[in-house]
């Protein structure tokens, strides 16, 4: 029973922290190597670091909103969305990497990034919001301060990713 839950433990870690990592790296590609191992180390921060940045103020915001589960529930709930994300990630990383490997314009790099970044995480987050809303009358208090929370979330993402692929 212990080496099943570490084992699943172990898969939602390799998939939130690898699909980031195979997606960085793919985003490094028209830059060269030292960029694919930066980019490969950097996405990954990026997504993990804003995770545990946020998820505080989304648990704090459902509390006083009265649409809180328990805190354990929110927290295996953020690693679910991580999971999705990243794998969601990890399946984009190929063809990112395909497309970006003849590029020559730095914009193609920032825009097909945001979208394949933004689409990953838009996965995620629609994962962590069925994960952690159930019933109708909880939904309604849980919209306005999840919807702001993604909004702060990804506007504060999106700023740090563009200062990330022009680094």
């Amino acid at each position: 029973m212990r080496t099943r839950e570490t084992n699943w433990r172990a898969a939602y870690l390799l998939a939130a922290v690898g699909g980031p990592a195979a997606l960085g790296a793919a985003l490094g590609v028209p830059f060269g190597v030292r960029a694919i191992l930066t980019e490969s180390v950097l996405l990954p921060g990026l997504v993990l670091g804003l995770t545990l940045m946020m998820a505080p103020a989304l648990y704090i915001g459902m509390s006083l909103a009265g649409a809180a589960p328990p805190a354990m529930q929110v927290g295996a709930s953020v690693g679910r969305a991580l999971r999705a994300s990243g794998l969601v990630m990890a399946g984009l990383a190929p063809a990112m990497a395909f497309l970006l490997a003849t590029t020559l314009s730095h914009a193609f790099v920032y825009v097909l990034g945001l979208l394949a970044v933004g689409g990953a995480v838009a996965a995620g987050l629609r994962a962590l919001w069925v994960d952690l809303v159930s019933g109708p009358a909880r939904r309604l208090r849980a919209i306005p301060v999840f919807g702001l929370w993604c909004v702060v979330s990804l506007g504060l993402g999106a700023h740090l990713f563009i200062h990330m692929i022009g680094a």
